[in-house]
């Protein structure tokens, strides 16, 4: 998987929201807004081909928590970009 390009967070009164670049940016139909997590998780592989288990070992490596734990909200985030189109 990767995030597609085109892709900017942007501080939007106080939220964390990504932002379509160009005329594509036009429809707010789907607003992604990011805690500081996901922010941070985002963040870390825009740019990169990543599977769910990688973001899940990055997790427990940042936060020490279980495996467990991270890979469920590792699979949350990625259905949430999934279901926002974020992902290819």
């Amino acid at each position: 998987m990767k995030i597609k390009n085109g892709l900017k967070i942007r501080d939007i009164a106080g939220e964390k929201i990504l932002v379509v670049q160009g005329k594509a940016g036009v429809d707010l139909t789907k607003v992604v807004s990011f805690n500081q997590t996901a922010e941070w998780l985002y963040n870390e592989f825009v740019g990169k081909d990543f599977t769910v288990e990688d973001m899940a070992v990055a997790l427990t490596e940042r936060f020490e928590i279980d495996a467990e734990r991270a890979t469920i909200d590792a699979e949350n985030f990625v259905n949430s970009l999934l279901k926002a189109n974020v992902i290819e």
